[in-house]
């Protein structure tokens, strides 16, 4: 048509430089979960000599480094040139010589004042020689270090990390490291994670550490603990607590009695004795035993597990208001038969969480000692809800332990006999009473191969005592039950006629 004025055709380099670079970013950061780590996107640098020119000339796109390929990471390091790094090593996964992958990391190492982040895990054979590039440089901007030597022979412990400077470092994960315990290089840490030392720790230089956390909130160890042995209860004896002013979450894994005699291990409670928190924190302990251990010196055994919590339930001056006894079997994790766990939580956030890892087979007479010792030991005046999983811990200890609740209003159990009887009490003239008298709530779980757990004749007797309890003033308003679907028809018919029954869900 005549006038008519055909447009230009647009080229790849009419399109700015930054906003083609901060598309290559976008496109980076989007073909791998971490920006940088896979190279995927990078075809496209391919199409023409511009793109190409653009992503090269953009340092932050080389600045994520592993070393899958340690030539290509090498030169990931020059294009980077001085903007923050991110490097990740993991020693299985090099593609090609293992020498040329360490020197890659060591030329990586070389460069601490600008790495932000950094993930290195590798044998000693890999990491050897490294320990001086990691302590002897500043790490200024890092915020999250983790390192993970598989064989435990790495040893930082007569120098600081990062000659002592990290000012910016949040999260630091250590395992199979023995590090310095006195060090000042973690002041600024707020996730601390301890593994597999090669040596038990002395109790009083882990507090030596945590005295030097102000800033911790959550803190996971799975390291042993030295029992302390002379010198170690003299030092101990003149330290004032540590207080942990932020610490949420604090989890300790470790060896029961099971040690080796010549150098003893302590629970991975023992150290509580000598910590306060400034607010409430979720405690966790995980630790493995024999049962033979529970019946050669029981006494003994649980003083060192439950004399520690003691001062902290008087330090924290709590009441629990939830107390629950689980047993599970955990065939799939070695060397480990059956787990009980014991768990409580407090009025005001606080909980306790004890893990029994058993080694060989555990029978019900050997959980029930833990059961009523973590129960006995609860300042437990207010405690609220029950459960008790599998554990028939008798109706005298049902008694004794919570007979004079006066703010119990759900039990969670097996239907056992003991437990059947612990609803009603007889007193001094053999007359029976209502015990529990907020109880309102019944959790019953139900069994129909195990007679002793779901014993037909404490179902039948059921409606008679919730009859009773109803009678005198502490009536039972809900009973659910899991799985419903399961219990006889004619046991629970009587039921219903006094109260509402449900089937309950997890």
């Amino acid at each position: 048509m005549p006038g008519y004025l055909k447009a230009p055709r647009a080229t790849v380099h009419d399109m700015p430089p930054e906003v083609l670079s901060r598309i290559f970013t976008v496109l980076a950061s989007d073909s791998a979960g971490r920006m940088g780590f896979s190279l995927d996107w990078i075809t496209v640098t391919h199409v023409c000599k511009f793109w190409y020119q653009v992503a090269r000339d953009n340092p932050t796109l080389w600045s994520s480094i592993n070393f899958i390929h340690p030539r290509w990471a090498q030169e990931k390091l020059i294009r980077a040139k001085s903007v923050p790094l991110h490097i990740d090593y993991h020693h299985g996964d090099i593609d090609g010589s293992e020498k040329a992958g360490k020197e890659a990391l060591s030329l990586a190492l070389n460069k601490m004042p600008l790495i932000k982040t950094a993930v290195i895990k590798a044998p000693f054979c890999a990491l050897e020689g490294l320990v001086e590039k990691m302590c002897g440089l500043p790490a200024p901007i890092i915020e999250d270090f983790r390192l993970v030597c598989h064989d435990d022979a790495m040893d930082t412990s007569r120098r600081d990390l990062f000659s002592g400077i990290a000012p910016r470092l949040r999260r630091a994960t250590f395992f199979g490291v023995q590090i310095n315990m006195k060090t000042t290089v973690f002041r600024s840490v707020e996730v601390l994670i301890l593994g597999t030392m090669r040596t038990p720790v002395p109790i009083p230089d882990f507090l030596a550490l945590l005295a030097n956390l102000p800033k911790l909130v959550e803190l996971r160890t799975a390291i042993a603990f030295r029992q302390p042995d002379t010198a170690d209860s003299a030092r101990l004896a003149c330290m004032a607590p540590v207080v942990l002013p932020n610490c949420q979450i604090m989890q300790a894994i470790g060896a029961g009695n099971n040690a080796d005699v010549e150098q003893p291990a302590a629970t991975p409670t023992a150290f509580l004795k000598w910590v306060t928190f400034a607010q409430p924190v979720d405690l966790t302990f995980v630790m493995s035993w024999y049962c033979d251990e529970l019946h050669d010196n029981s006494a003994d055994a649980y003083e060192q597990v439950f004399g520690p919590l003691d001062s902290f339930y008087s330090s924290h001056d709590m009441q629990f208001v939830e107390l629950d006894v689980v047993h599970s079997i955990h065939s799939q994790m070695d060397d480990v038969k059956e787990q009980l766990d014991l768990q409580a939580q407090s009025k005001n956030g606080t909980s306790i969480l004890l893990t029994f890892w058993f080694l060989d087979e555990v029978f019900p007479e050997d959980r029930a000692p833990l059961a009523e010792e973590f129960a006995q030991r609860l300042p437990r005046d207010d405690l609220k809800s029950i459960n008790i999983d599998t554990v028939d811990i008798g109706a005298h200890i049902w008694h004794s332990l919570f007979g004079e609740l006066k703010h119990l209003e759900e039990i969670r159990a097996y239907l056992y006999g003991s437990f059947f009887s612990a609803l009603l009490k007889k007193d001094t003239h053999n007359e029976e009473r209502c015990i529990f008298p907020s109880l309102s709530k019944l959790i019953l779980y139900f069994d129909g191969e195990d007679e002793e757990k779901s014993e037909r004749g404490c179902w039948e007797r059921l409606p008679e005592v919730l009859e009773f309890r109803s009678t005198h003033g502490a009536p039972v308003r809900e009973i659910g039950i899991l799985p419903q679907e399961m219990v006889p028809q004619e046991y629970l018919a009587p039921i219903e006629s006094f109260v509402a029954v449900h089937e309950w869900t997890m």
